[in-house]
C-alpha cells in the first residue's frame, strides 16, 4: 500500500538526520566561571526530587536552568521566583565513549545548572493545575512507598510514574545487562497497554465509539501531563490519538504514517531529538515492527505466523535488529539474550502495570488494602530479577560491538531497503544472507592502522595501544579526581573501540592515580564483558607488601586475569609492535613509589613512543643509554618539574610531548619548568586537560595526532 505523507515525513526526519550529522549545531558556551555565585529569576516549569533534595526546572527568559536546592519544601510550578546558587557547567565528552552531559541536556533545552540553590523570593500566582497534578503524583508515590518494600517501590515509581530518583542502582544496572531497561521508562509500550486496555474495556461496556474514543484521549493526555513522559511518551500518545480519530471518523489507521507525523512535529519543535537516544530507539523499535516483521514472518510455516508466541518472537527480533544500529552507537553492545526476555517479560507488563496503577491508588488512601493488591506486583517483579540474574550469569551475555562508522550505518539501512523492496521476489536464503551481511558489516569493522590514545582520565594516567592485528593494552588506568574513572571513562572508551579482550593491563607503580580504574576494570569483568588476560607488575611488586599491589592481586584472580612481573629486559613482540621494560631491574631500589615507575619503549612501523610513568629525573638517567630519537614522548609524573630533564630530552629529541593531568589541579601540573624545557627541545606539547583524549593515529611509517576536543 502507497503512504505517499509517510513518505515525505520519513525524507524529513532522515535528511535532517545527515545535515545534523555534517553540520552539527554548536553546543552552548559557558557564561559563567565554574563555581560563581549568581542569581536568577524565572519560572517554575517543572520539579521533581532526587533523594530528599528538590531540583526546579527554571525558565529565565531565554535560558532555562537546572536548580539543585538544599533543602526545604520546592516553590508551586507556574510561580517566578528568585534563585541563588553556585554556577555549574555541564560536561562535555572529553574522550571517546563518553557520557555526553552537556549534549544531553542541550537537547532537552537546558543552559546550565546552579548547585546549592537557596530561595529568595516567590511569587504568589502560581498555576493551579500544574501543581496539583504534581502533588497527585507525590500522593502515589506516597502510596507506593508505604504498601511496598524500598526496593520494589523505586522500580514501580519509575514504571508507571516516571520517577527514577529512588530506583535502586543495581537493579538499573541488572535491567539494563539483561536488555530489558526499556521497562523502567514511560515509553509506548506502557501507553499502549493503558490506553488500548482502557478503549477495549468500554467497548466491552458498551459506551459509543465517539465517546469511548474521547473518553480514551483524555485519560491519555491527563496521564502524559501527570508523569511528564519524554519524546517516546509523546510519540504513542500522538499515535494512540490519531488511532482513535481514525475510530471517529471511520478512516483506517496506518502505523507508520502516524509515526512519521509524529516524529516530524518533535523535531520541528526541538531539532536535537535526533540524536536522543530515547527518541531513536523509540521511533526506530516502531519502524522495526512496521516494516521488518512482514519479512520476518516469511521465515515461519504459514501455521505458526498467528501463534501469539512465534508473533512476539518475530516481533522482538524485528526491533532488536532495526534498532540494533542505533544501540550499536549510543551503548556500544548489545544484550545477546534480550530477544527471549522480553517474550516473557513483555506480556507479564499486561499485567503488572494495570495491577501496580490500581494497588498505587488504592495505597494512597489505604495503605493496607494497597499493600495487598500489588503482592502481585512484587511476585512479578522478583520474576524478573531472578531471569535477568540467570541471564546475565549465561556465557555471552552481552556482545559488544563498538562504535560503529558512518558508512557502516549507512551500509547496513541500505542493505535492509533493498531487502524490503525485493524480498518478496527473493528466496529465503538470499533474505537470510543479506541480513547476515548487514549485520556483520556494522558488528566488525576493519582495522588497518595502530591507534594509541591518551585518555582525559583528569589527574591521573592512562594510554591505549592497539595494533592494527588486534592485540591491544592498557598502560595505567586511574584518577585522583575522576570518581570511578574505570566505569564511566575507561569501560566506555573500551567499549566504544569494540574492545571484548584487553591482552595486557599494566600497572607501572601501586599510586591510585595509576590503577584504581584497572581494579574497577577487573571487579566489573563479568558484568561489563571485557576480560583482561594479564595484569603486568613490575617484578619490585612481588618484594613488598603494597595493599594496593594485594587489592589488584585479588581481583585479578577473581576475573581469572593472569598476573605477570616483569622488569628491565623483559620485551614483547605482535606483529610489527614492539615494546620492551627499560626500568627498573630485578635488584632496583627505589627511594619512593614513583621511582619504581615502570619505563617502557614502544616501536611500531618505525615510530618510536616512550613511557616514563612517574619516574623522576634520576630514574631517567638510568635509560639513556637504551634510547635514540624518540617521536611521542609519554611526559613524566603528569609533567611535574621533577621529571621529563634536559639529559632525557636532549637524547630522546622528541617531536611531541603528551601530559595527562587534571585542569586546575592542586599540584601544578605541568610544572612552568617543565614547559620551558620542552619548549627549548623545540617539542610539541598536547595536554589532555585542554585538549581531552590525544589520539596518535600510526600508519605508512608516519602518524597523525587529533585531540577529541578544542581547548
Amino acid at each position: 500500500m502507497k503512504r505517499p505523507l509517510c513518505m515525505v515525513c520519513l525524507s524529513f526526519v532522515f535528511a535532517l538526520f545527515l545535515f545534523q550529522w555534517l553540520f552539527p549545531i554548536p553546543l552552548y558556551e559557558d557564561m559563567q566561571r565554574g563555581g560563581a555565585v549568581v542569581e536568577r529569576m524565572g519560572l517554575v516549569y517543572k520539579k521533581e526530587y532526587k533523594g530528599n533534595a528538590p531540583v526546579l526546572y527554571l525558565h529565565c527568559g531565554t535560558e532555562r536552568i537546572l536548580c539543585y536546592m538544599k533543602e526545604g519544601e520546592p516553590p508551586k510550578l507556574g510561580s517566578y521566583i528568585q534563585v541563588r546558587g553556585s554556577y555549574q557547567s555541564f560536561q562535555a565528552a572529553t574522550n571517546p565513549g563518553q557520557f555526553h552531559q552537556k549534549k544531553y541536556y542541550q537537547i532537552l533545552n537546558l543552559n546550565y545548572s546552579l548547585k546549592n540553590t537557596i530561595l529568595l523570593n516567590e511569587s504568589k500566582e502560581y498555576n493551579p493545575f500544574k501543581e496539583n497534578l504534581y502533588r497527585l503524583k507525590r500522593k502515589l508515590a506516597e502510596g507506593y512507598d508505604s504498601a511496598l518494600p524500598e526496593k520494589e517501590a523505586g522500580i514501580v515509581k519509575a514504571m508507571v510514574l516516571g520517577d527514577k530518583s529512588e530506583l535502586d542502582t543495581d537493579i538499573k544496572n541488572l535491567y539494563k545487562q539483561s536488555g530489558i531497561s526499556h521497562v523502567l521508562a514511560i515509553s509506548g509500550l506502557h501507553i499502549s497497554l493503558i490506553g488500548m486496555g482502557l478503549y477495549r474495556l468500554l467497548r466491552r461496556a458498551g459506551l459509543p465509539v465517539v465517546l469511548n474514543a474521547l473518553s480514551s484521549m483524555a485519560v491519555m493526555i491527563f496521564y502524559g501531563m501527570l508523569v511528564e513522559g519524554g519524546t517516546s511518551s509523546f510519540r504513542a500518545v500522538f499515535m494512540f490519538f490519531i488511532y482513535l480519530t481514525g475510530k471517529i471518523i471511520g478512516r483506517t489507521y496506518d502505523m507508520l504514517t502516524a509515526l512519521a507525523l509524529s516524529g516530524v512535529l518533535l523535531l520541528i519543535e526541538q531539532p536535537l531529538y535526533i540524536y536522543h537516544t530515547g527518541f531513536l530507539l523509540s521511533f526506530f523499535a516502531v519502524m522495526g515492527i512496521g516494516l521488518l516483521a512482514p519479512v520476518l514472518e516469511q521465515f515461519l510455516p504459514e501455521s505458526q505466523r498467528k501463534k501469539p508466541i512465534f508473533k512476539n518472537l518475530v516481533g522482538s527480533l524485528s526491533v532488536s535488529v532495526f534498532s540494533l544500529p542505533v544501540t550499536a552507537y549510543y551503548f556500544y553492545e548489545f544484550p545477546v539474550y534480550s530477544i527471549f526476555l522480553n517474550l516473557l517479560i513483555i506480556p507479564l507488563m499486561s499485567l503488572l502495570i494495570p495491577c501496580s496503577m490500581a494497588g498505587g491508588a488504592v495505597a494512597a488512601c489505604q495503605p493496607a488494602l494497597g499493600k495487598i493488591l500489588l503482592v502481585p506486583c512484587q511476585w512479578i517483579l522478583a520474576l524478573y530479577e531472578e531471569i535477568c540474574e540467570i541471564s546475565v550469569s549465561m556465557p555471552g551475555h552481552t556482545l559488544i560491538i563498538g562504535q560503529p562508522a558512518l558508512w557502516q550505518i549507512l551500509f547496513f539501512y541500505a542493505i535492509i531497503v533493498i531487502v524490503l523492496c525485493f524480498y518478496q521476489k527473493w528466496k529465503k536464503w538470499m533474505v537470510g544472507s543479506a541480513f547476515s551481511l548487514a549485520i556483520v558489516v556494522l558488528c566488525f569493522g576493519i582495522r588497518q592502522d595502530t591507534e594509541i590514545i591518551m585518555l582525559d582520565v583528569g589527574q591521573g594516567d592512562s594510554i591505549f595501544v592497539q595494533e592494527k592485528g588486534g592485540f591491544s593494552f592498557l598502560m595505567d588506568g586511574g584518577s585522583s579526581d575522576v570518581s570511578q574513572v574505570g566505569t564511566y571513562r575507561i569501560l566506555p572508551f573500551l567499549k566504544s573501540k569494540g574492545i571484548r579482550e584487553l591482552t595486557y593491563a599494566f600497572v607501572t607503580h601501586p599510586d591510585s592515580d595509576h590503577y584504581n580504574g584497572i581494579l574497577e576494570c577487573l571487579e566489573q569483568s563479568r558484568e561489563s564483558g571485557i576480560h583482561i588476560r594479564y595484569l603486568a607488575v613490575s617484578t619490585l611488586a612481588s618484594q613488598g607488601k603494597e595493599e594496593a599491589y594485594e587489592k589488584l592481586f585479588q581481583a585479578a584472580q577473581k576475573a581469572g586475569t593472569e598476573v605477570v612481573c616483569i622488569s628491565a629486559g623483559h620485551m614483547l613482540k605482535y606483529n610489527g609492535l614492539k615494546l620492551t621494560c627499560l626500568y627498573p631491574g630485578r635488584e632496583t631500589g627505589p627511594k619512593d613509589k614513583n621511582g619504581e615507575s615502570l619505563m617502557f619503549l614502544m616501536e611500531v612501523d618505525g615510530i618510536r613512543m616512550l613511557f616514563t610513568g612517574d619516574a623522576g629525573m634520576e630514574e631517567e638517567a638510568q635509560i639513556l643509554n637504551q634510547i635514540q630519537k624518540i617521536h611521542i614522548l609519554k611526559t613524566g609524573h603528569h609533567g611535574s618539574n621533577s621529571s621529563t630533564g634536559m639529559p632525557l630530552l636532549k637524547k630522546a629529541e622528541p617531536d611531541c610531548a603528551i601530559i595527562s593531568c587534571g585542569r586546575k589541579n592542586s599540584y601544578g601540573h605541568p610544572g612552568k619548568e617543565t614547559l620551558e624545557r620542552l619548549a627549548d627541545a623545540n617539542s610539541k606539547v598536547l595536554i589532555t586537560a585542554r585538549t581531552g583524549a590525544i589520539k596518535i593515529t600510526v600508519r605508512n611509517h608516519g602518524y597523525q595526532i587529533q585531540t577529541y576536543c578544542r581547548e
